[in-house]
């Protein structure tokens, strides 16, 4: 080495921090070398996760201090651009009694601030929140998780979900909402390029809402369909929208549609035959949850 000093270069810095998944070690790197500081505080800054009514609360402080004029004077240096390097946010590491308790100045504090772009919402649990503060980001919206998000209607969802034709979204996580034909249908004619659909345990959907995802979204990869809670089973999907969902959505490489009666064998060796990245393809007639006591048919 003959005590030439050596620097890890900030081009290296940044491939590091994506190997570094947890914000203890990140901000080891950052007390340990300088020059990581910046870097790492816009990695931590990029998704804020907090994972406690505490530490949302110290984020809109923080937040609402980086809008002031004299932020440069109230600590860190980098306090003026922490709203700047916001994309998204990750309620989902509140767990959900936490979320269910996060106040509405918060969500309007965090989510009104005008140079955002948000481009990843996971928003599971949130029910203090309104849906004007969603739909204000759907334009730029990669990610959306409204899971348990029960303050939705089935209208104010499909509301949310149109707001804008030209539509980045993809993935879609309405699980434990308020679903029926006409929000999937809407949701498919505006997200022509989703990947990703989660509807676990809110799946009160018939082969209408299937037809619709198979004539619009080709580029599917993942969709989860579990029915409701209290139902068991269901007819109203069946063979004729699932084996068409498959000859129009070849990337699919996990399909879970459980506790549909009218959907048989045939569905799955179509998926087999034309979705070549298939890994998972569960469509077995009883839902996964044994306590379930009612029966859904549709004449």
């Amino acid at each position: 080495m003959g005590g030439r000093e050596r620097k890890l270069t900030v081009d290296i810095i940044h491939i590091l921090i994506h190997y570094l998944s947890d914000h203890e070690t990140l901000l080891a790197l950052a007390l340990a070398c300088d020059i990581a500081t910046t870097p790492v505080a816009q990695h931590i800054w990029r998704c804020p996760k907090p994972k406690s009514i505490q530490h949302v609360e110290k984020l809109t402080q923080v937040v609402q201090q980086s809008l002031s004029s004299n932020a440069k004077k109230q600590g860190s240096r980098l306090l003026p651009f922490y709203r700047l390097w916001i994309t998204g946010y990750d309620f989902s590491t509140l767990g959900p009694d936490s979320a269910l308790h996060v106040p509405a100045s918060s969500f309007t504090t965090l989510l009104t601030i005008t140079t955002l772009r948000l481009e990843y919402l996971n928003l599971n649990h949130c029910i203090a929140l309104s849906s004007d503060l969603v739909s204000r980001h759907m334009p730029s919206l990669r990610y959306l998780n409204l899971s348990s998000c029960t303050q939705f209607s089935s209208a104010t969802l499909i509301s949310i979900l149109t707001q804008d034709l030209d539509s980045s979204l993809r993935t879609l996580d309405l699980s434990n909402c308020s679903i029926n034909d006409a929000v999937i249908i809407r949701v498919a004619r505006h997200h022509n390029r989703l990947r990703d659909l989660y509807l676990k345990h809110s799946g009160n959907i018939s082969d209408s809402a299937i037809m619709a995802l198979a004539e619009s979204c080709p580029e599917l990869e993942h969709i989860i369909i579990g029915l409701p809670h209290g139902i068991v089973q269901s007819n109203k999907i069946t063979d004729t929208s699932m084996t068409t969902l498959a000859q129009s959505c070849p990337r699919l490489k996990t399909v879970i549609c459980r506790g549909q009666t009218r959907i048989t064998e045939k569905s799955k060796e179509m998926f087999d035959q034309k979705c070549p990245n298939i890994a998972i393809c569960d469509l077995s007639a009883e839902e996964m949850s044994s306590h379930h006591q009612h029966i859904q048919t549709h004449n």
